[in-house]
């Protein structure tokens, strides 16, 4: 296997400290660097819970662990109702040891590939509307801007109502 190779796989129970740890190191770095992402993380016990429903995915790199990510079929409150079948990606997180390989666009890559193998032709992602960062590095991956959505209170880990909803149709 080459250094470039990498491949989602399955989170087990076993994983669920490892990617917590992963989404905590993002979470503290996002913070220092003054981003409202991630302010409240969720709690391990739904990071386990989305574990066992086969939701949680995660990123290895020559047989080491370096990211995570979650796609679910739930639709978040701020995104509008439609009909249309979608996967939802959700914490996207690489270990900052691994920053600059551009993992983070292979993920994506990946999560793409992931959803029509799971029969679906959309893949929905979004971020809090004032990350800028996120959503021109959204844009770059070919997703397509598709407006805010807001909800009347804050949710999600950082207690924002408004975010920028993005979509891919594969």
């Amino acid at each position: 296997m080459t250094s470039d190779v990498c491949e989602l796989r399955p989170a087990t129970a076993s994983d669920a400290e490892a990617l917590y740890a992963i989404l905590r190191e993002n979470a503290e770095w996002m913070k220092a660097q003054g981003i409202e992402q991630w302010t409240k993380l969720l709690p391990i016990e739904k990071v386990e819970e989305e574990i066992r429903l086969g939701y949680v995915l995660k990123l290895v790199q020559q047989g080491a662990l370096v990211g995570t990510l979650t796609l679910t079929p739930e639709r978040d409150p701020y995104w509008p109702n439609d009909t249309v079948p979608a996967l939802y990606l959700h914490r996207l997180a690489i270990k900052k040891a691994f920053k600059g390989q551009r993992l983070g666009e292979r993920a994506l890559k990946l999560a793409e590939r992931e959803t029509k193998a799971r029969s679906y032709a959309t893949l929905r992602l979004d971020c809090i509307n004032r990350n800028e960062a996120l959503v021109a590095y959204y844009t770059r991956a070919g997703f397509t801007d598709v407006g805010i959505g807001s909800t009347k209170e804050g949710v999600g880990s950082s207690g924002a109502k408004d975010f920028r909803l993005f979509e891919k149709h594969l």
